[in-house]
């Protein structure tokens, strides 16, 4: 079965310039209003205030060094060998930046939220060097299956606590889970290890919408994960038509989210776990 690669082009058009450009990053992490200023600045084109301000936060939750005064967090991996996976704790929430970020949750905001959740690799690359994982996974596949049971336990234990805030859309991408980077093989061992029970998890346990990068929901398709429908919108920005529809539907995911152009239609889907329609 032929998977195929979404070629991400998206080019960050979101803000004039970065946000070290205009706020203090050694701020950032440790001030709650900074924070808020932050996300809403990320923000500011957009329908939905998203969170968090970097993509580092489940794996400073899972242990990872970070740079405490810059925006590029995180240090050298914590480990050097795939065996140490295996001996990582839960999730640690009393790490600084989830405790502010969970302050900024429960501010009201006149836009609703979304939060951008890390990928399995994406977030293991964070945590080890990348090419440890594709040799270990390459090598022996039932390893990626252990440490993806190990990791979703905590990813659900994180997608409760997201639960108790106000948030209305998870968008889930894995920039480093792709046809051309891992490989067709690899990719639907993950998906079938990792995002088929996450996905499961967030349907049947909380009300968030779900935005799938389109690395990952070309694939879910591909694979018989995903049943599509196309809606026909009305010309209107991807952001502006989720946040139409997301009362009625659950999983989005065709193009990418931050695409600037304006679309007359959109993929909506139903997750099928590879068996008859539910």
């Amino acid at each position: 079965m032929k998977i195929r690669n979404y070629i991400c082009n998206y080019k960050d058009e979101k803000t004039n310039g970065t946000l070290q450009d205009v706020m203090d990053a050694k701020k950032i992490f440790l001030d709650v209003d900074s924070y808020k200023n932050a996300a809403e600045y990320l923000s500011k084109n957009s329908p939905f205030v998203f969170f968090p301000v970097t993509n580092t936060l489940e794996a400073e939750l899972q242990g990872a060094l970070i740079n405490e005064n810059s925006l590029i967090r995180v240090k050298n991996p914590i480990i050097t060998d795939v065996e140490e996976l295996f001996s990582l704790k839960a999730f640690d929430y009393t790490v600084t930046h989830y405790k502010i970020m969970s302050e900024c949750l429960n501010y009201k905001y006149d836009k609703p939220l979304a939060y951008e959740m890390t990928g399995f690799y994406t977030f293991l690359s964070f945590i080890i060097p990348a090419e440890k994982i594709f040799r270990a996974f390459r090598k022996n596949p039932e390893t990626e299956k252990s440490l993806a049971d190990i990791f979703l336990k905590n990813y659900f234990s994180f997608i409760n606590t997201l639960n108790s805030f106000n948030i209305k859309l998870i968008s889930l991408a894995d920039p480093a889970a792709s046809v051309d980077i891992i490989g067709p093989a690899a990719l639907e061992n993950t998906i079938n290890s990792f995002y088929v029970p996450l996905l499961d998890y967030i349907l049947n346990n909380t009300d968030f919408s779900i935005y799938l990068c389109p690395k990952l929901s070309l694939a879910m398709e591909d694979l018989g994960l995903l049943k599509n429908e196309t809606i026909e919108t009305g010309k209107a920005s991807i952001q502006n038509i989720i946040k139409d529809l997301m009362t009625e539907k659950r999983i989005f995911g065709n193009i990418c989210i931050n695409v600037k152009t304006d679309i007359n239609r959109i993929k909506v889907f139903e997750f099928t776990k590879g068996g008859e329609d539910e």
